[in-house]
């Protein structure tokens, strides 16, 4: 079996497995799931480049089918945008790495905001953005405060008080 034959009907029996979420855009991964409190999808697939069949994680197997079958690193997490865990929908997922994933899942605000700038913008990456800003801020702010201090204090250094006086 070819490349692009494999794709297709690798797509085909996902798509049979799976449903479309129009509320927020989400493809709902109905087949076998792992058991526990977060579910993934899994799909029994033979890569070309495997020597049997095995099972796979759906959404690993998505991202990987739409990048030409490159093989993903080991360091390097599919992070579902979206925060659905059994959604399969190829533009909900991601290449990133495991920390950047990790720090994502612990988040509480995960649906996704549509943005001009951006394709897709998550509320938690935007609440991290505005707490950078505001911590860039607030050290902007102490320093101007330090420096407004040294002025109305009309602190100066004496000559009498050496050169490693201590000005407050």
């Amino acid at each position: 079996m070819d490349i692009d034959s494999f794709i297709k009907t690798t797509k085909e029996r996902i798509a049979l497995k799976s449903a479309l979420n129009h509320e927020n855009e989400c493809i709902k991964w109905s087949g076998i799931t792992t058991g526990g409190r977060v579910q993934y999808g899994k799909i029994k697939v033979k890569f070309p480049s495997d020597t049997k069949t095995k099972y796979y994680y759906c959404h690993r197997v998505i991202y990987r089918l739409n990048n030409k079958l490159e093989p993903i690193p080991l360091n390097i997490h599919i992070s579902h945008l979206c925060g659905f865990s059994l959604c399969v929908n190829p533009a909900h997922l991601s290449a990133e790495p495991a920390h950047i994933n990790n720090c994502r899942k612990k988040l509480p605000f995960r649906k996704v905001v549509r943005w001009p700038l951006f394709k897709w913008l998550t509320l938690s990456t935007l609440y991290m953005l505005m707490g950078l800003l505001l911590m860039s801020i607030s050290s902007k702010l102490f320093y101007i405060y330090t420096f407004y201090m040294l002025i109305t204090h009309n602190v100066t250094r004496h000559e009498n008080n050496g050169p490693n006086a201590v000005l407050f």
